[in-house]
């Protein structure tokens, strides 16, 4: 798989397990909120194996960062039933992750 595809890939399974984190976080007593919890922690695990496996310079990083942040904020906006708070969450979320995935 080359790097481009990887990177659109990761952003993806990012993307979507934070927007699945942020509406957990927001909606605490929602009857899905340990489930999302549960799927985001899957993905970011998912995430890391697959960064394990490319070399990645301060371009693919920044490139992986834009990618996931336009990803989460289109996922975001689909979702109007997640408080509009959502939005301010957007940037740490992404930081936090990017040190989990040891990229920051």
């Amino acid at each position: 798989m080359s790097k481009r595809k990887a990177i659109e890939e990761i952003a993806n399974i990012v993307g979507i397990a934070l927007r699945h984190k942020i509406g957990a976080a927001i909606n605490p007593d929602a009857p899905y909120a340990k489930k999302y919890m549960s799927e985001a922690e899957r993905a970011i695990s998912e995430a890391k194996e697959k960064v394990l496996h490319i070399n990645f310079n301060t371009e693919d990083k920044r490139e992986l960062e834009d990618k996931i942040k336009k990803k989460l904020q289109k996922e975001l906006e689909q979702r109007p039933f997640i408080g509009a708070e959502k939005f301010s969450l957007i940037d740490a979320e992404i930081a936090f992750v990017l040190k989990q995935l040891e990229l920051a």
